[in-house]
């Protein structure tokens, strides 16, 4: 590049210049001194001082009759012009005889600086064929020749193409400043005039610049990384504000242009807070643990994110947290940083300082926002003592912390998460003696503003190696995440399997750092695309982890969320004790079929009335596939059987949509693999706007009886009866039971011959209206 070869012979010498200058500053007398000695150098920095007399030595500036070198005066273009020549290497070469100027003669001593510079493509007359010689030179236009010179246009112009070509200097400008060649203490914005000892300062580094920068430079902003992901308006809005910032001067405690500049997290806070309107902490290590906001691991990073990095190395997620910036997209990511001279734009895959210093980042555009979900952790203790119980509340951005409880014999106890860690992200381990605790969560949410709603969880037993979901959907109107937890002392590697319809699948790793929750939204998946989708996982390095999966939508203006534990075995036969297709109920039956061979499948739709409707399907290997159980049972109350006719595995979910008495909203459950006998619930509740339903099916040949035993707060308990006629279904409405009026409690399920239950929910919470279900 002819460029950076034409000042390969100063780069050599540079040191040893640097080095002499100290001497020769001050050695008495001499022609040295008067070479490089100012009378205006007074309370200059030294950087900018020692930088004046190495560019005056090397030929590249000069002073004036005055004896000043006039350091803070503008540089003008003719100033630019004789430096960028001469550090570029051409000040030893014939003029062109075919560039001329209407305010410059070749016979005037200045005209050999204005030709080559225009000869190399480093600089441009002006439009009026003129050179202005004497004019000042604005920041925003040094950059450009500086890139010219250094011959590194094209990772300009692909950062240009990250930006939108605005602000139009954006791509010289982070190459100028990754380079390193602003003064880190400069107060000069792009559009202000670039002063004289800064020029000096930027001809020392080209100079003396590491010989890794530029290469650094180029494979940060090569083509393939300098696109922009997909992501919301509200994203590209931020990254809009921020690249509006590049240039801008590096000041400590700034957070708007009234003081001159910004901080790292006055960037951050500019940005988001102040021009995005969204409510932020001020320094860096308070953003990071602002848990209003989703953490978001390096993986799950998306567009307008922000990003935080440690102050020092480590694995200890408490360290404290010295800087902040905006990821872009691709590994690029956008800070206001003293090393750089104020904003520009850096990369965590190609620097090791940011790769290894990274910590995670916070989704502040795009949400979902913590503080519009309430947790409830549910406990019940069915047996006949005491039962202590401990809690261990896993935080991605903080440590673990274990909490331990008492529960009363046959009684429920509630947690709320939320008085516990207000707006924070959270998972539970639950540990109790034998016999154990059943334990659930309940969450109530405001989800970006538009789906409100709430669901339920069963906890699961233990991490596993593996797990499947059937459901998820990331067509228009729907969010779909993946969240998974480690609570190893190890880090768990997980291959993540997304099963599509009508598609190949599409595989992804995730690496899950020891006691912390790893969140994917499965939208946003590379090459997965809209559509509808299942997911397996396994653990490649035998770590065991845990897996939920939660949908948000917009379904036919049905607004909420609901929410799945994985399953952790495939079944050849599977059931669902709930269906409804009549009124404004939509019912769907999702099958995903992980193995390499197709599944032959039987599907019985077993009516309340007792009238069962069979159908044969395949479901193809590797996918997913879906049923609209309106098409095939309209208008019924209906369980379902799945059997696998060869032999093949599968996973089912049912997803419901619905509007129950004005409660809008939607919930979905895992297939159980077999009936039971016993079968407990953590939740329910039958005071405000609630309505919680037991549903249970017979699969048998001859009726059965159920008997339901409901545990109080106050450890009493309602035990009532009923009897369910064969292969059909019923439910029991649990509003309507004397005893439990206004209360929460939990549900014990038992019967004389194997049974499925399920409970379902339908409430307004605050506000918030639709349902859950747990089987």
């Amino acid at each position: 590049m002819r460029g950076r070869d034409g000042k390969r012979s100063l780069v050599a010498i540079c040191a040893a210049l640097m080095l002499a200058l100290p001497l020769a500053f001050f050695t008495a007398g001499g022609a040295a001194r008067a070479q490089v000695s100012f009378n205006d150098m007074g309370g200059i920095p030294e950087e900018i001082r020692q930088a004046v007399e190495y560019a005056v030595q090397a030929g590249y500036m000069e002073g004036f009759p005055d004896g000043g070198f006039h350091p803070a005066e503008a540089a003008t273009r003719l100033d630019c012009a004789r430096a960028l020549v001469s550090v570029f290497g051409h000040a030893e070469e014939e003029t062109d005889p075919g560039i001329s100027f209407s305010d410059l003669s070749p016979a005037d001593p200045r005209y050999a600086w204005a030709n080559l510079a225009v000869k190399h493509g480093i600089m441009d007359p002006l439009p009026d064929g003129s050179f202005a010689p004497q004019a000042e030179v604005l920041f925003r236009d040094l950059v450009t020749w500086v890139c010219a010179g250094l011959e590194m246009e094209e990772a300009a112009r692909n950062v240009d193409r990250l930006t939108g070509g605005d602000p139009p200097y954006a791509g010289a400008m982070v190459v100028f400043m990754d380079l390193h060649l602003k003064y880190r203490y400069s107060k000069v914005w792009p559009d202000q005039a670039y002063p004289r000892g800064e020029l000096a300062f930027t001809l020392y580094r080209l100079d003396c610049m590491e010989s890794w920068r530029p290469w650094y430079v180029e494979q940060s902003f090569c083509e393939e990384r300098s696109q922009l992901p997909p992501a919301d308006e509200d994203q590209l809005q931020a990254l809009r504000y921020g690249f509006q910032r590049l240039g801008c001067p590096y000041v400590y405690g700034g957070e708007r242009e009234s003081e001159g500049g910004f901080d790292c997290s006055g960037f951050v806070y500019n940005t988001l807070s102040m021009r995005m309107g969204y409510p932020m902490m001020r320094v860096a290590d308070d953003q990071a643990r602002d848990a209003r906001y989703l953490y978001v691991s390096r993986q799950a990073l998306q567009p307008g994110d922000a990003v935080f990095f440690y102050q020092d190395d480590g694995e200890d997620p408490s360290r404290y947290i010295g800087h902040a910036g905006m990821y872009v997209g691709n590994g690029l990511f956008i800070h206001s940083t003293g090393s750089n001279g104020g904003v520009s734009l850096d990369c965590l895959d190609e620097n090791g300082y940011w790769d290894t210093h990274f910590a995670w980042g916070r989704r502040v555009v795009g949400g979902p926002y913590h503080d519009r979900f309430d947790t409830w952790l549910l406990l019940y203790n069915p047996g006949d003592g005491e039962m202590p119980v401990r809690v261990t509340y896993l935080r991605p951005a903080r440590g673990p912390e274990t909490r331990d409880y008492r529960i009363r014999p046959h009684s429920r106890y509630t947690v709320c998460v939320d008085d516990l860690y207000a707006y924070d992200e959270v998972s539970m381990e639950v540990e109790a003696p034998a016999p154990g605790v059943v334990a659930e969560r309940a969450m109530y949410f405001n989800y970006r503003d538009w789906a409100d709603d709430g669901h339920a969880s069963q906890g699961t037993e233990e991490p596993t190696l593996q797990g499947y979901f059937a459901e998820g959907y990331t067509g228009d109107g729907f969010h779909t995440w993946l969240l998974m937890v480690n609570p190893e002392d190890r880090t768990a590697s997980v291959e993540v399997t997304y099963l599509r319809e009508g598609a190949d699948p599409v595989v992804e790793v995730y690496e899950l750092a020891p006691h912390s929750r790893f969140t994917v939204f499965v939208n946003q998946v590379e090459g997965l695309g809209k559509g509808s989708v299942g997911m397996s996982y396994r653990s490649l390095n035998g770590v065991p982890v845990a897996a939920e999966r939660s949908l948000y939508f917009d379904y036919r203006g049905k607004r909420g969320g609901h929410c799945s534990t994985a399953v952790t075995e495939l079944s050849e036969r599977l059931y669902l004790a709930e269906g409804y297709t009549g009124g404004d109920f939509d019912t769907w039956i999702l099958l995903a079929n992980p193995n390499p061979q197709a599944a032959e499948v039987e599907v019985t739709y077993l009516v309340q009335e007792g009238r069962n409707l069979v159908e044969k399907l395949t479901v193809p290997a590797r996918s997913r596939y879906t049923i609209n159980a309106r098409e095939k049972v309209p208008g019924v109350s209906f369980g379902t059987a799945i059997r696998s006719l060869n032999g093949v595995g599968l996973v089912a979910e049912r997803a419901m949509y619905f509007d129950y008495h004005g409660k809008r909203g939607g919930h979905c459950s895992a297939a159980a693999d077999a009936p039971s006998q016993t079968c407990y619930f953590a939740e329910g509740y039958t005071g405000g706007d609630f309505d919680t339903w037991i549903l249970l099916a017979n699969p048998n040949p001859e009726p059965a009886t159920a008997t339901l035993t409901f545990a109080r707060e106050d450890g009493s308990e309602v035990v009532l009866t009923r009897r369910i006629p064969a292969a059909s279904r019923c439910s029991v409405h649990a509003d309507e039971v004397a005893g439990l009026e206004g209360c929460s409690f939990a549900a014990k399920v038992e019967g004389d011959l194997p049974l499925f239950a399920e409970r379902s929910m339908y409430f307004d919470y605050r506000g918030r209206c639709g349902g859950s279900n747990c089987t």
